[in-house]
């Protein structure tokens, strides 16, 4: 299990994380989840949130750990991102992200797919962010017709003067 509040990864029966000190068995009465019978059909949202500035490949680490562990069918993807500048290259920083997903027998995992297309154009706007970035997508989907991509999802990065996209994908 992971914590909801900083990604880490926690024992299942804890109630406190033990990297960021977050009660996780605290919830409001009117918060509680009806007692219901949960089947493999009902969709489940697993939440991953981040500590501030963690960038895309720290915050990949947990998320991928997690869909090595659970047979999964993802059906939708959902990301809260922001950019910094680092080493004169925009790096996306993710503050959360989130898998909508329904239990499944099937046995191949799930991998998280980045793309990211950054370019600075002093505000020039010369080119359409994305643009590259979708030619980058589709060639690698004909390059690889065996795997089964899910949901991608596609978010604008900018700093002002540097703008570009960042692409998530996840596929098996």
């Amino acid at each position: 299990m992971f914590c909801r509040f900083c990604g880490v990864e926690i024992p299942e029966d804890s109630r406190f994380c033990p990297k960021c000190g977050a009660n996780l068995a605290v919830r409001k009465a009117e918060e509680k989840e009806p007692e219901l019978e949960v089947t493999s059909t009902e969709c489940k949202t697993q939440v991953f949130t981040f500590p501030p500035k963690t960038t895309y490949d720290q915050a990949s680490l947990p998320i991928i750990r997690w869909l090595e562990e659970h047979q999964v069918d993802i059906q939708g993807l959902r990301c809260e991102a922001d950019t910094i500048l680092l080493a004169g290259t925009l790096v996306p920083v993710l503050e959360r992200l989130e898998l909508d997903y329904v239990e499944s027998d099937d046995s191949r995992h799930y991998q998280l797919g980045v793309m990211i297309d950054s370019r600075n154009d002093f505000g020039l706007s010369r080119k359409k962010s994305g643009t590259a970035l979708n030619k980058q997508y589709e060639h690698w989907r004909k390059e690889h017709p065996e795997y089964e991509v899910s949901c991608k999802l596609d978010l604008p990065l900018s700093l002002g003067w540097c703008s570009g996209s960042l692409t998530l994908f996840c596929y098996r």
